[in-house]
């Protein structure tokens, strides 16, 4: 049953912006991936890493607060036989014992201190491709990766799984940037601190390939890896890529936030970020200018595609997926969902609002995280090393049961009362579909759908 949203919880949403923490400015690593710090650095990064993560973070137990702390411990007493790389995974392994996939030390996802292979890899429902490359490494596009090293591709990403928490769905997402990182594999035995060796599939054949790590590219921004999935990304510079023909849901997909007016009077809404995209509207002058056309001329359908939105401000997206519920096609039932494990963070708030107060269709796979998460909190970029680890600090709670767990009483920044966030029905994309440009996930919802310009 639709539930009515309470005008108490519109109204606490504005507070939430001013609760939810920016990050701190990047700073220059310390490190490209190599053994140049020595043991005294070393230790002071990580008892500030003791210090400002593992004993500020709400998300571990008391027990597993305990058992990353001796492991860390440990660690201090191993650092003249470990490598650089080696440290940073063990740190990486001691966040993970949270079990929260918001707390984290990350070296490749928030900003590029570990260096990478001149490769991109995504997970399809029929195993792992390789989906942009270097030029001189494009032969290897759309082959399927069978082995690193000696060992199965599968098993390969169980062995870096332990180096960031997460669900299944999230997991495999971590696992395509440690999958093609220099210092994730030498770390966990799969591969030479320079070189590794893939076992792939291409077009042509079987082929064993041999590739040499990039320098690091000292980012001080977060990376999507699902922005190689498709080119004209302004972001991506130097790559090609295994996509030809780009389906909706990646077509100028570094905008934020974008709607389409297609055929059959359907409309299509696109939440990549919920953040405010430099150079374009905020997101709420572009979400209330939305609202305002929807309302002037109602579409028979409305299609809100979450599946790429990997977080960022929940405040600045709540009211405008409000006014999407309030719509015409909202209030007549006419609404679907598209999630799968990326739909993570705010992302997934999004989706949890609109099961609770919404008749919405899900259509997909399984979001990125559990119904219940620890997030909000801050990065901090450890001094010696430039590694940017991750604490949260606020309980989020959208399972139906009205209690949180006891740990989150105090510290409860968000609750929702949803439904189980599972699809109503499950679409995986395969390697195939991919490839011929097709996106079956919007295909089972409306085939054929044509429609004009993202903007």
């Amino acid at each position: 049953m639709k539930r009515s949203i309470t005008r108490r919880t519109l109204m606490v949403l504005a507070a939430f912006s001013a609760a939810t923490a920016s990050p701190l400015a990047a700073q220059t690593a310390a490190s490209d991936g190599r053994d140049t710090l020595d043991k005294e650095a070393w230790l002071q990064d990580i008892s500030q890493f003791r210090r400002e993560v593992i004993e500020r973070d709400a998300a571990f137990s008391e027990e597993a607060r305990s058992k990353a702390l001796r492991r860390l411990d440990a660690l201090e007493s191993r650092l003249p036989s470990l490598s650089d790389a080696e440290i940073a995974a063990e740190m990486a392994r001691s966040a993970a014992l949270a079990e929260n996939a918001h707390t984290r030390l990350d070296p490749l996802r928030n900003r590029g201190v570990w260096r990478r292979y001149p490769i991109r890899l995504w997970k399809f429902s029929d195993g792992w491709r390789v989906i942009a490359a270097r030029p001189d490494h494009a032969a290897l596009l759309g082959a399927k990766v069978i082995a690193v090293g000696d060992v199965p591709v599968n098993e390969a990403e169980a062995a870096l799984t332990p180096l960031f928490a997460g669900n299944k769905g999230w997991s495999a997402y971590m696992a395509s940037y440690s999958l093609t990182a220099a210092e994730a594999l030498f770390a966990t035995g799969l591969a030479g601190s320079d070189r590794m060796v893939i076992e792939v599939i291409t077009s042509t054949g079987p082929r064993t390939v041999s590739l040499t790590a990039e320098p690091s590219e000292r980012r001080g921004r977060p990376e999507e890896n699902w922005w190689y999935l498709a080119a004209g990304d302004a972001r991506l510079s130097g790559w090609v890529h295994a996509a030809h023909i780009a389906p909706l849901v990646l077509q100028n997909h570094q905008l934020g936030y974008a709607h389409a007016d297609c055929a059959g009077s359907v409309s299509y809404i696109r939440l990549n970020r919920t953040a405010d995209q430099p150079g374009r509207p905020s997101l709420q002058a572009w979400g209330e200018a939305l609202l305002d056309r929807l309302k002037q001329a109602p579409p028979d359908r409305l299609i809100v595609d979450l599946r790429f939105n990997t977080g960022g401000d929940l405040s600045k997206a709540l009211p405008f997926i409000a006014g999407l519920i309030d719509s015409d096609p909202g209030r007549r039932g006419a609404l679907t969902v598209l999630i799968n494990g990326q739909t993570f963070s705010a992302g997934i708030t999004q989706a949890a609002w609109l099961r609770q107060y919404s008749t919405a269709t899900f259509v997909g796979e399984p979001v990125g995280d559990d119904m219940t998460f620890w997030a909000e909190g801050d990065n901090v970029v450890l001094a010696r090393s430039g590694l940017t680890a991750r604490y949260s600090t606020g309980g989020h709670h959208y399972l139906a049961t009205p209690q949180p767990p006891p740990s989150m009483h105090e510290r409860l920044f968000f609750t929702l009362q949803a439904p189980d966030l599972g699809p109503d029905k499950i679409i995986a994309w395969s390697w195939d579909d991919f490839a011929a440009g097709r996106d079956a996930t919007l295909e089972a919802v409306a085939p054929g759908l044509s429609c004009g310009p993202l903007a």
